[in-house]
């Protein structure tokens, strides 16, 4: 279904993946949003020490709100390749008693179009 995706993958690794790195690495400081990649990143970008932890801003409710009566699924996220949207779309053919709901865009214009028909 993404025929677009390992050719773009395969450009970027070669042309950009390394300039990339290389800025990170001049950074006075770096930053994951989520624990788990704190090592990774250290690793990927062969840092001298772990990026600082800096999570997303998110304002938890003093009272949970109340769960819908109808089973919904949510997909928030960017619609390219690695995301695998096209198994989200699978199952929302497969359990037609189940709202699912896709927000996001593709950075490729033909493959977000494809998605959405």
């Amino acid at each position: 279904m993404n025929q677009y995706y390992p050719s773009r993958r395969k450009i970027y690794n070669t042309l950009v993946e390394p300039q990339v790195k290389r800025c990170i690495k001049e950074l006075n400081q770096v930053y994951c949003q989520a624990r788990y990649t704190i090592k990774k990143a250290r690793t990927l970008f062969d840092l001298d020490n772990d990026p600082g932890f800096l999570p997303n801003p998110v304002t938890v409710p003093d009272k949970l709100p109340e769960k819908s009566g109808d089973p919904t699924v949510l997909f928030l996220g960017r619609l390219d390749g690695e995301k695998k949207p096209e198994e989200f779309m699978q199952l929302a053919e497969r359990f037609p008693d189940v709202k699912f709901i896709a927000a996001g865009a593709s950075h490729d214009p033909e493959y977000d179009r494809m998605l959405r028909r």
